[in-house]
């Protein structure tokens, strides 16, 4: 016992200071992939609400549901809570943010029953009376939802590129500078913020003033 060796100060010092490098170099790491995961459970939601997307066009007739009901003001995602979960009823407009999928894993915990903080329906789908799944000749270009950040109102469209991020740079996917987004032909992905129009006329992506 009395040859036993003891840490002494400095030594223990430099033993905190190495576990405080090694955490510092971790770190980043971890916030990486925790950004990653959430990015991919973003895209998966985004898958199903696709495939919810489709089912709906097929009852009815090829068109996709109305962003915000003018009489009812149920929302688009309440149309498609019977295609994701047939086993939740509609007794009144905005029952779907209690469900996951409609929830983006990657905002704030406390925001993701924010109409306005998750997903948002392309609002120009709807000004062309015709059948989306028919009228659009390239919709592998047109988007159709995406991650939406705004403020104020329940309604659950977007308008242009600030509904979307309001400094138009930001966003929750992509380490900060991307989105996810489903396309007319129902494909998801997540691109960078710097390849959305920021001008919706005449731009395929938005289909503002542009009839297929």
């Amino acid at each position: 016992m009395k040859n036993r060796r003891c840490f002494t100060l400095i030594e223990l010092l430099i033993v905190i200071a190495i576990v405080a490098i090694l955490v510092g170099m971790l770190l980043p790491a971890l916030r990486s992939a925790r950004g990653k995961a959430g990015d991919i459970s973003c895209l998966a939601n985004l898958k199903q609400i696709g495939v919810a997307m489709g089912g709906y066009g097929n009852d009815y007739d090829s068109f996709l549901p109305k962003v915000e009901e003018s009489v009812t003001y149920f929302k688009w995602q309440d149309r498609l809570l019977a295609y994701v979960a047939p086993s939740v009823k509609v007794p009144w407009n905005g029952v779907y943010v209690k469900i996951k999928v409609f929830q983006c894993p990657a905002q704030e915990t406390s925001l993701q029953r924010h109409v306005r903080k998750n997903y948002g329906m392309n609002a120009y789908i709807e000004t062309v009376p015709k059948a989306f799944f028919i009228r659009v000749k390239r919709p592998s270009e047109r988007m159709v939802a995406t991650d939406m950040n705004m403020e104020g109102s329940g309604f659950p469209g977007v308008w242009e590129k600030s509904h979307i991020s309001p400094d138009k740079v930001t966003q929750r996917h992509c380490s900060g500078t991307g989105v996810s987004l489903i396309y007319g032909d129902l494909h998801v992905s997540s691109v960078g913020m710097k390849v959305i129009p920021d001008t919706t006329g005449f731009q395929y992506f938005w289909g503002q003033l542009i009839e297929n």
